[in-house]
């Protein structure tokens, strides 16, 4: 349930405009693993991610496979879809569905789906989400329950470099009810990634608190180097708790992806920390764009042969205030993104950088 996170921070993305991505890769490498009591010991993983994100909807699946030295197998797959409908530019209604399911050695396995309406919002930094929602659970010793979730969702980019994530959740079924609170921070720079997380749980199944670390490199536009490790605690399937620690080589798909912010804005990703902005300002001579990333400092946007203002620049992926200045004397923002107050009392718009 996890990859849910990735929907409602795309679904998220939509309140400030279009957006059009798409994500495919496989991965490969080696896990040492305890899941659920089940099996445990060292294996070889594959694993696969698709993934989009477009206007008004956003989806993920994934699946892996692993084969112990021992020769037992673990499958997992899981996905997540999300529909949002725009209540404001900075708010979002949507509905969201997640299923999952899992089997080790093709004996112990369970099933989970479950679906609802959500709240998305952006503010500045600061983006978040509410939910609540139902659905059902297949035991692993083959009884069925339903199931009732809520969860809210806090985004918050610090800088450039750190950005902080609180989440709470609760859940309740005929046989156990508990709440969930965790904390996540990130930190990007360049081609490097670093992600560490702490999860504590309160009621029924509590167990030892939930932790992980991946440390990410990007050597390629392409290629991904991952390392994981982390412990889960058990849940409503009947599994008991966990612990990995895994490393492998992620390939991606080949080809550029190209995100747009309606009309008058395209960003264009060149690498992982780098992207190309191109904006349509007609009639204009010159055109300059500030924004948070470079202190607000005009930097002069060249006119390419579509008549198109654009410049590359070294962004991360987040949501940034910018404005332009045309002509060199007058400041203003285009009429089709949305506006937010800027630090000194005018109006900036929002550059999606997913």
């Amino acid at each position: 349930m996890k990859r849910a996170a990735w929907l409602l921070v795309a679904a998220g993305s939509l309140a400030t405009g279009s957006l059009a991505a798409q994500e495919a890769s496989i991965l490969v490498g080696g896990v040492h693993a305890r899941y659920a009591d089940s099996v445990a010991g060292t294996a070889a993983l594959v694993s696969a991610r698709v993934g989009f994100a477009q206007r008004r909807t956003a989806a993920m699946f994934d699946a892996s496979f692993s084969r112990f030295t021992t020769g037992e197998t673990a499958v997992q797959v899981a996905g997540q879809g999300v529909l949002t409908l725009p209540l404001s530019g900075s708010v979002n209604l949507g509905v969201v569905g997640f299923g999952s399911a899992r089997t080790f050695d093709g004996t112990n396995h369970s099933e989970i789906a479950a679906g609802g309406p959500v709240l998305l919002f952006t503010a500045r930094r600061v983006g978040g989400s509410v939910r609540v929602g139902g659905g059902g659970v297949r035991r692993v010793d083959g009884t069925n329950l339903l199931l009732f979730t809520g969860e809210g969702r806090l985004d918050a980019r610090v800088s450039g470099l750190v950005t902080l994530t609180a989440q709470a959740a609760a859940s309740r079924t005929a046989t156990a009810q508990f709440a969930d609170a965790a904390a996540v921070v990130t930190l990007e720079r360049g081609i490097v990634r670093l992600e560490s997380g702490l999860g504590i749980r309160a009621g029924d199944l509590r167990d030892n608190p939930e932790w992980h670390v991946r440390f990410q490199v990007h050597p390629t536009i392409s290629t991904v180097l991952e390392a994981t490790a982390g412990e889960y605690p058990r849940d409503v399937s009947g599994f008991t708790s966990g612990g990995f620690a895994s490393v492998g080589l992620r390939f991606t798909l080949p080809q550029r992806t190209v995100f747009t912010g309606r009309r008058s804005v395209a960003v264009e990703r060149l690498g992982q920390a780098r992207v190309k902005v191109s904006i349509a300002v007609p009639d204009a001579k010159a055109v300059a764009i500030a924004g948070e990333w470079n202190a607000w400092k005009p930097a002069s946007l060249a006119r390419d042969r579509a008549g198109r203002w654009s410049a590359e620049l070294a962004l991360l992926p987040g949501v940034y205030r910018f404005a332009l200045l045309v002509n060199g004397d007058r400041w203003t923002v285009p009429d089709d993104i949305t506006a937010v107050p800027d630090d000194f009392g005018g109006k900036a718009a929002l550059l999606v950088i997913p």
